[in-house]
């Protein structure tokens, strides 16, 4: 049985016959132990060789120059003012841009499982049972989807399930 590595896992580096840890805040460095990438939420420090932690809270990459400025929040945050990282709006999986203080100004880019992206703002469908993706393919017991799938209609009075033309109402009762 041979007890030498001959490759190492990310976060280290092989010095035969041992697998060495990176410097901490590098995902990938060479045999000088000098880091070639760093890990989220740490830039390379001013002479390459080292990853320097970023200050910004929830930052995945921060400036080349600057580490007290974001250039790339983590998932789930999004930039306010392109310095600090902040939690997007509920609903919401990725952001451009978090003002707390003006909601008109945010941005989603992407909703969560289960919310739908509704006048600018991942909303979640009232009465639905059922999502695909972003849009809703099946609702409570009453009610049907609309063909956008951005609503649930109610049926009438006494249908459980409904489709088109039902009652004069557009929809078909069952």
């Amino acid at each position: 049985m041979n007890d030498k590595c001959e490759t190492c896992d990310a976060g280290y580096f092989l010095a035969k016959p041992d697998c060495i840890p990176c410097p901490a805040g590098c995902k990938i460095c060479n045999v000088d132990s000098i880091c070639t990438t760093c890990s989220d939420g740490y830039k390379k420090s001013v002479d390459g060789i080292y990853c320097t932690k970023c200050t910004v809270a929830n930052c995945k990459t921060c400036d080349d120059n600057h580490k007290t400025i974001c250039d790339v929040c983590l998932p789930g945050f999004g930039t306010s003012d392109g310095v600090a990282c902040k939690a997007c709006p509920t609903g919401c999986d990725e952001c451009d841009q978090v003002d707390a203080a003006d909601k008109t100004k945010q941005k989603c880019s992407k909703c969560k499982t289960n919310y739908n992206f509704l006048t600018g703002a991942c909303l979640k469908v009232a009465n639905c049972a059922t999502y695909a993706k972003t849009r809703c393919s099946a609702c409570d017991l009453g009610y049907s989807p609309s063909k956008k799938g951005d609503k649930c209609v109610k049926c009438v009075a006494g249908a459980k399930r409904c489709g088109s033309n039902c009652g004069g109402s557009g929809l078909t009762c069952f």
